[in-house]
């Protein structure tokens, strides 16, 4: 009957925990073909399997690759736009099992991981909304782990900032601001603090939260360990810095356009040529003057 059936679901996923912790590496290629029957027994009306759904993908995680996680990642993120909740409520729980990833794989895994929760915090089902808060909340913790401890406190903030952008934005670069960084960051950090710049950004922010935002952007190369992080970020926080150029508020603009020249300069040749085209253009835009 359900109950046996049920009884199955779990032994085998029981199984799929055992092989993962055991085979470790040698158990991946298989990972991908594991995936879709860890998204539907999440969403089991079992308790029991949920739990051991939960188990064996804490396994399954810990031991992936980079290369592992981009063969799951697919997936997921197709699992999070589907019309049904409790697929989309899986999902998030799986993506948050990446926290336990090695530190490595986490940090190559977050830039991936964090923008597709954010796609479902606004999520229409409560379910959902707090599977994904509870996601990256787990993937915070698992950050904070390896990250400096300038950043470890700052992570649950920026957390918070994610989960609710209209009232925590502001507070987040706050903190951002006021914190003197003894260490360089990394790429999970900036995957972390990027939306909540991103954020901080819009036009329709108050002028002191721009003038931050826009400080701590132009900071970034400064700030990372490698450029090629702050390369990737930086064609999304070009428009809205060029935007910026023609705020009302004088402080802002100048900000604003200290951060473009710190960006462009400090990436050097790693920043395209059509980002130095664009900078060009804005600069002798009299629109933006």
């Amino acid at each position: 009957g359900v109950k046996s059936c049920g009884t199955g679901r779990e032994g085998a996923l029981m199984c799929f925990e055992l092989l993962a912790a055991t085979l470790g590496r040698l158990f991946e290629p298989y990972a991908a073909q594991i995936v879709p029957c860890l998204l539907v027994c999440a969403a089991d009306g079992s308790g029991a399997v949920r739990a051991a759904t939960a188990a064996a993908s804490r396994a399954l995680m810990a031991k992936l690759s980079a290369q592992g996680v981009r063969m799951v990642f697919p997936a997921l993120i197709n699992a999070l736009s589907t019309a049904q909740w409790r697929t989309k409520q899986a999902a998030c729980e799986l993506l948050g099992a990446t926290a336990f990833c090695a530190p490595k794989v986490l940090a190559a895994a977050l830039p991936t991981a964090v923008p597709a929760l954010q796609t479902v915090l606004a999520d229409p089902h409560a379910k959902v909304r707090a599977s994904a808060e509870e996601a990256l909340r787990e993937i915070g913790q698992g950050a904070q782990a390896g990250s400096s401890s300038e950043f470890a406190k700052l992570a649950p903030i920026l957390l918070a900032a994610l989960a609710s952008p209209d009232k925590q934005t502001a507070g987040a670069l706050r903190a951002v601001a006021h914190t003197r960084f003894t260490q360089r960051l990394d790429s999970s950090s900036l995957s972390l603090l990027a939306p909540v710049l991103l954020r901080g950004l819009r036009g329709d922010n108050l002028a002191e939260t721009k003038r931050r935002a826009a400080h701590i952007a132009g900071s970034l190369p400064a700030l990372m360990k490698e450029q090629k992080d702050v390369a990737a970020v930086a064609p999304d926080m070009m428009p809205p810095l060029r935007a910026l150029l023609a705020d009302p508020i004088p402080e802002v603009r100048a900000t604003a356009a200290k951060a473009l020249g710190a960006l462009v300069g400090g990436l050097g040749g790693a920043a395209a040529p059509e980002m130095r085209d664009s900078l060009r253009k804005a600069m002798a835009d009299g629109t933006t003057a």
